[in-house]
Formats: C-alpha cells, structure tokens, sequence
C-alpha cells in the first residue's frame, strides 16, 4: 500500500500532458517517401510493359509502403527516445522526456503504432474485407490529412467497429459451441484405475527443441514410473504428480521418455478422474471432484479468440503485418 500511495503522489506532482510539438515528425521522411514513390513507379512501368502479372505489382507496393512505414517509424522514435543537451560546451545524449515518448515507454497509454500514426505516416489501411488498400496515407495526424486520405481512413475506423460488433459475436458463439460440446466432462472421481496413458517427449522440429518435455509434463500423473535410463534406477513411481520439483529430478536423471496419465485414455465412465486430468492450473494441486474441467476448457480456447478481435479496434484498422500473417 505504501509504494501505491507514493505513486499516486508522484503521479499527481508530476502529471503529464502533451501539445502539438511532442509530435515530432523526422526530418528524413520526405527523403524516404520520394525513395518509395520512385520504386512504386519504376513497379508500375515494369506492370505496364507486362513484366509483372498484376498480383505480384500489388504484393510488392504492399511490401514498399509497408517497409517505408516502419523507417519512418523508426526514424520518428530515434528522435523523440532521445535529447541532445548542451552540458559545459559538450552536447550529450540522454534519455527523452518527451510525454508521448515516457506515456508509450513506460507502458502507462499508447503503444509504437499510434505515436507512428500521430508523427510518423498513418500507412497502409485494410479494407473491411481485410485486404489491404495499395495506396497508403502518406501524413499523419500532426500534419492533418486531405479529403482523399480522410476518406481511406474511414475503411479503416469502419473495419474496426464492424470488426468489434460481428467478430466478437462469432468468437462468443464459438465459446458457447465449445461449451455445449464439453460441459459433461467433470471430475468424477479420485482415480479411474486404468495403466493407460500416453507416452510423452520433446518435440524437436528442424534439431530445434519446439517444445521441451517440461512444458509437456507438467502437473499430469505418472503412468508409469520413471526409471534413470543409465542406471536403471527408479527416480519417480507411478500416480506421482509431476510438479516443479519433480521435474528438475526428472531432467537432471537426463529422462526423456515419459508416460503420463491423460483424459484421453481415462476409464471414467461420465467425465474424467482427477488422476488422469492432473493439476488444476488455478490453483497448483490435483483438481478437486466436482470440478468442471470440460466448461474451463471450452473457455480457455474461446476467450483469447475475443481479445484478437478487440486488437483491431485499437489499432484504427491500420493494416498491421501480424494481423495478416495470422
């Protein structure tokens, strides 16, 4: 409570706010715009003399605009990140008290993508369609738009709220199917007595380790013991719950090979036993009977799906690479 209240006092003595001249617009853009516009028309010439098919002149004044944008970001954040100050004849480098800057960075409101926006160029938009409109908007909030940038900026408010409104109905009615399916599936009893299981291990993809036996095992039930494969030596017998401790036992055994309890090969008639379903993450230990493990699935899967949707909104329908990625 103390390091609260002293936070709030130094919030309230020192409360930030910002004018028009904390956005900093780069001295470098219009260089790296006249660049782009360049390369743009050089594409255009090659599309018009037939050297390029029309979906590969799209992809590439995609792949130009959406490049130009993130320079230009990174140009307008070397500048705001840092101050140039004179101290006893020497200019030095410090750290920026710029308030859009110190908001961004210190994670308090605001992120890189809307301080882009607000100095750097509002860039590609996304149709509500999700495709991308090849004509990007080349000013900022700061320098205010013209009607023809205002009016491609509206596809992307507009995506942005119908996004809200009808993905986040859809993510809602995949939960609820979700749901429908898994709502039997309860802990029902302590232990339903079968020796299946399924046999876990590293996944290693490429000689890259993807997901290690840790991330695996954890907080499931030991179908079998785990036996020291040098040595032969029981480290670990069947029905133990594999938690923090016990694993560092297993890795430092060098065990690689495991078989685990699983709601997949559990004998329970209705539901699940508590030794096949193992740990309850909430709350660290085996779940207790009762437990609606099937409903806290279904809301598991479901839940990150609506948060994905509400990211558009918050973005303007700026068209982001991830988005388009995922």
């Amino acid at each position: 409570d103390r390091l609260m209240y002293t936070g709030f006092r130094f919030a309230t003595r020192g409360g930030i706010s910002f004018g028009a001249d904390d956005m900093v617009i780069p001295d470098e853009k219009a260089q790296i715009l006249h660049k782009s516009s360049a390369e743009v028309r050089e594409i255009e010439r090659q599309f018009s003399t037939g050297l390029l098919t029309d979906g590969e002149r799209y992809n590439k004044v995609v792949d130009i605009w959406s490049r130009t944008n993130e320079q230009i970001a990174k140009a307008m954040m070397d500048h705001i990140s840092f101050d140039h100050v004179t101290v006893g004849g020497q200019s030095v480098r410090e750290a920026s008290f710029n308030s859009i800057y110190m908001m961004a960075d210190s994670g308090a409101r605001g992120s890189a993508a809307q301080i882009r926006q607000l100095a750097g160029m509002r860039g590609l938009m996304a149709k509500p369609d999700g495709s991308i409109i090849e004509t990007p908007i080349t000013a900022n909030f700061r320098e205010g738009l013209n009607v023809l940038q205002y009016f491609i900026s509206t596809h992307g408010a507009r995506k942005g709220l119908a996004d809200t409104a009808l993905k986040t109905a859809n993510s809602g009615y995949l939960t609820r199917r979700l749901v429908d399916v898994a709502q039997d599936m309860v802990v029902t009893e302590e232990d339903c007595g079968t020796e299946e299981g399924l046999y876990l291990q590293p996944v290693v993809e490429g000689g890259d380790v993807v997901e290690s036996l840790r991330e695996r095992v954890l907080g499931r039930v030991l179908a079998e013991e785990a036996i020291r494969p040098d040595t032969g030596e029981r480290i670990l017998p069947a029905g133990t719950l594999i938690d923090e401790l016990n694993m560092d036992r297993i890795e430092v055994a060098g065990i690689d090979r495991l078989k685990v309890r699983s709601p997949i090969s559990c004998a329970t008639r209705f539901g699940v036993c508590a030794q096949c379903y193992g740990r309850d993450l909430s709350r660290g230990n085996r779940a207790n009977i009762g437990e609606a493990v099937g409903i806290i699935a279904a809301q598991s899967i479901g839940e990150p799906g609506t948060q994905l949707t509400m990211r558009t909104f918050h973005i303007g329908g700026a068209a982001s690479r991830s988005v388009a990625a995922s």
